[in-house]
């Protein structure tokens, strides 16, 4: 399933220094759904990210762990991206 959100998607994150991206230059984006309020709906991938079945978001004290939908949203540039829904969150150890 496609979504177009391309209105919604104004505020993508700016890149990353020395981020070289996939093979066209782009940066390794995802959608967030679910989770913390406060957390950003676009989330770029650390550099070295290569596991797609989760996505783990460290923000405020907590692990915010995501899965694939399976779906794919077009964003702002025409860019379409994954989507992964919040599954749960932890505590971070201190």
């Amino acid at each position: 399933m496609t979504v177009d959100n391309s209105a919604q998607a104004s505020a993508l994150l700016p890149p990353c220094h020395g981020q070289s991206g996939d093979a066209q230059g782009t940066e390794r984006l995802v959608i967030l759904r679910g989770g913390a309020p406060e957390l950003p709906r676009l989330y770029r991938l650390p550099d070295g990210h290569a596991d797609m079945s989760r996505v783990v978001v460290a923000f405020y004290g907590r692990h915010h762990r995501f899965v694939p939908t399976g779906e794919m949203e077009r964003v702002e540039g025409g860019r379409l991206l994954s989507v992964f829904q919040s599954s749960y969150s932890t505590a971070t150890a201190e």
